[in-house]
């Protein structure tokens, strides 16, 4: 349907939105798709408690409690974050298409929602948060943030990007300087070893028993992204996309600081990632054969990454929590 809404242009926005009506449904009818699934589960019946969830997250799993259906919660969850994803990519890519379509197959994206979903709730509403930023509406901007803040307390960490937006859509800086920074934050994760003793029992996820050893290998990958993202913006000019350049390295300095203590730990940093969507899409060449070109590239480079990820999930220690998937409604 992506491809249908860029080849008919008269009716684009058709076929776009029937793409995106077609992955909230494929998303909020899973079943026993997501590590978290069943944790979700339980609380809708009442075995698990959720008494500590934050607000919005609570109100959602009450209100599914109140239906006594678990498809519910991951229905409204999956339209609320996926719009929001489309929204994003409508009002700040070039190529809104190509930028959902990288959406659904990239790493940290569409499928990791189905595990961290209280988390990628948030992330939706800060997409939305970012573009109101950008647009300078205010108003709106501490809204959808304080709603992000709502689904996953963890928001608030990213507070200073908007902050430093003068800074950070300032210049595309001169590569030694990101390969200092780079250098420094593979250098100081011992540092947040040390602080791990201070941060109560979210430091059992780094040095203790709910510690996992995953997500080096996407580390890698989300670092050699930004000197992809780096060649092709040269000579940006724009600010918009200088300033999600450099929102996408501070990502990258995140992961490599964060990277050594599992997937656990650097989910945390997962918000930043949405500016890869853009960002493929402003680095494409103008040579329209170039281009061409790249942009199979970037694809296939996307569905290889889809793969990937199937099949790591197969060989997860302790369940296959995504090829197992089944429609909620069936089973």
């Amino acid at each position: 349907m992506l491809l249908l809404s860029v080849y008919y242009k008269e009716a684009s926005g058709f076929f776009f939105r029937w793409a995106v009506f077609v992955t909230m449904v494929f998303s909020g009818f899973r079943y026993d798709a997501g590590n978290d699934f069943f944790t979700y589960q339980d609380m809708i019946k009442g075995t698990f408690p959720y008494d500590k969830l934050e607000p919005i997250s609570k109100a959602l799993i009450e209100i599914s409690s109140y239906f006594g259906e678990s498809w519910v919660f991951f229905l409204i969850t999956s339209i609320i974050y996926i719009y929001s994803v489309y929204y994003f990519c409508k009002e700040l890519s070039d190529r809104p298409q190509f930028s959902f379509f990288l959406f659904c197959v990239l790493p940290l994206s569409f499928l990791t929602s189905f595990g961290y979903v209280r988390q990628f709730l948030a992330i939706g509403f800060f997409c939305i948060a970012l573009v109101h930023f950008l647009y300078g509406r205010k108003l709106k901007f501490w809204l959808f943030f304080v709603l992000s803040l709502m689904c996953h307390y963890s928001a608030i960490f990213f507070l200073p990007i908007f902050l430093l937006y003068g800074f950070l859509s300032k210049r595309v800086y001169p590569l030694v300087v990101y390969l200092i920074f780079i250098g420094v934050a593979f250098a100081s994760s011992g540092y947040v070893l040390l602080a791990s003793k201070y941060v109560g029992v979210y430091g059992a996820y780094i040095d203790g028993e709910r510690f996992i050893d995953s997500g080096r290998k996407i580390g890698y990958v989300v670092i050699a992204l930004f000197f992809y993202f780096y060649i092709f913006s040269l000579k940006e000019r724009k600010k918009l996309n200088v300033f999600l350049l450099n929102v996408y390295f501070v990502f990258s300095c995140a992961y490599a600081l964060l990277m050594p203590f599992g997937e656990y730990i650097v989910r945390i940093i997962y918000f930043l990632f949405p500016s890869a969507y853009i960002l493929f899409s402003s680095t494409l060449v103008s040579n329209v054969k170039l281009r061409l070109v790249q942009s199979i590239g970037v694809i296939c480079f996307g569905i290889a990454l889809y793969f990937a990820t199937l099949y790591f999930a197969t060989t997860n220690g302790v369940r296959d929590f995504l090829t197992n998937y089944s429609i909620s409604l069936f089973v």
